[in-house]
């Protein structure tokens, strides 16, 4: 989600609480100043920041509740139940999304850390105040659950309470600065600067993380991400052999491109189809960059990790004369390399060639190295009969050389499988494993540099064919 998004998301919701406030309002100006005062005659009176502080606190929960309850659609998902397994996600894929989404759970509830003992005195009591942020955050992840509306999440109540304690020690702070002003001695600064312990902790620790990340010269491999499962037996299948030896293979690094780059990759791509791009629908999000011509007739796609883009061209898929397309059917793998490469596109001599379905054809590359290069990837496209591009997906990244590193042989990365400790997305448990074989590969790391990992193939009571890769670096 880009920036532009939340702060759409933070306007909806903005004005979705407005609403709720002004009807309320109205509601209580009509049963407080018309029935009570001029009907009843009541004596009672309501002070302006008492109205106030009503107004902020029903405006905040109604902004809330619309964040995590009423936005979006029906989704059903697994609970999360392991505490502080979102920082793991985030630290091994460390992308701006994971990291911000960490943060925004926690600030959202810094408002409530404020609000509370600032309007109720019962809640002057950092402990209340503590546990009314872990309720609420447990309600509303419980609600989420029952009806479907995200996902139960242990790591949101946790980081919703840690908004809460934050947000009463700037409550606290606040109110002795106050006190100061006015002589007297309501709060006391040594609470106040204990208070803000939990604040400073949080911002140590989120910076830790940033500035050790940052100095490291490599980045996080998924497969590091490690579970322990817990397999009574792992053998090997009959005729797989695990070598001892121990190689020093390449790591490679990917080109991280930069929204400017993509622009010009895009303008060069367009300037083929004697087009220019459309400055004001550009959509830059954290991780592509979305491009269109002027005329409307392409879209272009292009990720910043290694330049990877797909295209499509309206004019071809519906022809503005109303017509349908014809595509190109069944091609060889000669002509469509031909109108590959008549568009100015490469595709790697070793990549497998393979005609889908919906008059689409594919190349496959499980990894080669070229000159210095690795290459790996796909590239997925369709033509018009006259060999125009419709549509491109072109999947195909071109690393180079970083540096040789040392790795650990085939025996000793089955000894880690071993051990159970793996990750796989795919893994049931399971009383017995057999491995079926195994290959030298690459995985990309979060800073796009291709490293070095053993692949194997497994077999268990429940899934054949599962892959599990495991580090071979030392």
């Amino acid at each position: 989600m880009r920036m532009s998004d939340l702060l759409r998301l933070g306007k909806e919701a903005m004005l979705f609480a407005a609403g709720i406030v002004i009807v309320i309002g109205i509601l209580w100006f009509v049963g407080y100043r018309v029935i009570y005062r001029k009907c009843l005659h009541g004596k009672k009176t309501i002070k302006v920041p008492q109205l106030i502080w009503a107004a902020a606190m029903i405006g905040y929960l109604f902004v809330v509740l619309y964040a995590t309850l009423v936005r979006g659609g029906y989704y059903a998902g697994r609970p999360h139940l392991v505490p502080l397994s979102s920082y793991r996600q985030a630290w091994y894929q460390f992308n701006v999304t994971e990291w911000r989404n960490l943060i925004l759970n926690i600030c959202m509830f810094v408002p409530l850390g404020i609000l509370l003992p600032r309007g109720i005195r019962f809640f002057r009591k950092a402990y209340r105040t503590y546990l009314a942020g872990f309720l609420m955050s447990l309600a509303i992840e419980s609600v989420q659950l029952v009806a479907k509306r995200g996902v139960f999440e242990t790591d949101d109540i946790i980081n919703n309470t840690v908004g809460g304690i934050v947000g009463f020690g700037l409550f606290y702070l606040g109110a002795w600065i106050v006190d100061r002003f006015r002589r007297m001695k309501h709060y006391d600064l040594k609470k106040a600067l204990l208070c803000q312990i939990p604040l400073v902790v949080a911002v140590a620790i989120f910076c830790t993380v940033f500035v050790v990340y940052d100095h490291q010269a490599l980045g996080n491999l998924p497969c590091d991400d490690v579970t322990a499962h817990h397999i009574p037996e792992v053998t090997l299948a009959d005729g797989v052999q695990l070598s001892d030896d121990a190689a020093s293979p390449m790591i490679y690094k990917m080109k991280i491109y930069t929204k400017e780059e993509t622009h010009a990759l895009a303008q060069e791509f367009f300037a083929k189809y004697g087009l220019d791009i459309d400055e004001t629908r550009n959509d830059l999000y954290n991780d592509t960059a979305g491009y269109y011509s002027e005329d409307g007739a392409l879209d272009l796609w292009i990720d910043y990790r290694g330049g990877t883009y797909q295209l499509i061209d309206f004019d071809k898929s519906h022809p503005q004369d109303g017509s349908v397309c014809e595509y190109l059917k069944d091609a060889d793998e000669a002509t469509v390399r031909q109108y590959l490469e008549n568009s100015g596109i490469a595709v790697p001599e070793n990549a497998v060639f393979a005609r889908l379905e919906n008059d689409q054809y594919r190349f496959d590359l499980d990894g080669d190295v070229i000159e210095d290069q690795y290459l790996h990837g796909s590239l997925r496209c369709s033509f018009t009969q006259a060999g125009d591009i419709v549509q491109l997906d072109n999947q195909f990244i071109a690393c180079d050389s970083y540096r040789e590193t040392d790795v650990r042989s085939e025996q000793e990365a089955y000894e880690t499988l071993c051990t159970g400790k793996f990750r796989s997305y795919d893994w049931q448990d399971t009383d017995k494993m057999e491995v079926t074989g195994v290959r030298a590969s690459y995985s990309a790391d979060s800073k796009g540099f291709y490293r070095p990992v053993y692949v194997f193939m497994v077999r268990t009571d429940t899934t054949d064919g599962l892959e599990i890769a495991i580090s071979c670096e030392k």
